[in-house]
């Protein structure tokens, strides 16, 4: 069964920000409404980010809205393209004159997460 994974990021007013995944593949729905409940938060601090069944070197999940890095320092934000229908990588910062778009042909398992856009980079 395909993994219907999501990451809720919660960005509260003061700029606190806090995550919760959620497994759809093996959990209900219902589990976020608990979750919500529990640590008072408003829907409209929520930003559900969902996983893209990729990982980067680090064995680590990508989801929707990371930022990722590759070898030569191009540094990419995670997006689903709607044109094209699968997930890609648009880029934000570009390294030594680099000019091009995103990451063609990604191997996506030579990235490494450095953050997302919700949070500071690291």
């Amino acid at each position: 069964m395909r993994e219907i994974k999501f990451r809720y990021t919660v960005v509260r007013e003061n700029g606190f920000v806090f995550h919760g995944d959620f497994d759809f593949s093996k959990h209900s729905e219902w589990i976020v409404k608990e979750w919500v409940e529990l640590n008072k938060i408003n829907y409209k601090d929520i930003f559900k980010r969902q996983y893209t069944g990729k990982t980067d070197l680090n064995e680590i999940e990508i989801f929707k809205g990371d930022l990722i890095q590759n070898e030569s320092g191009r540094i990419c934000e995670v997006y689903f393209n709607e044109i094209v229908g699968c997930w890609d990588a648009k880029v934000i910062e570009l390294t030594n004159g680099d000019n091009s778009n995103g990451f063609e042909y990604c191997d996506w398992g030579s990235t490494t997460i450095i953050g997302n856009i919700y949070e500071e980079s690291s």
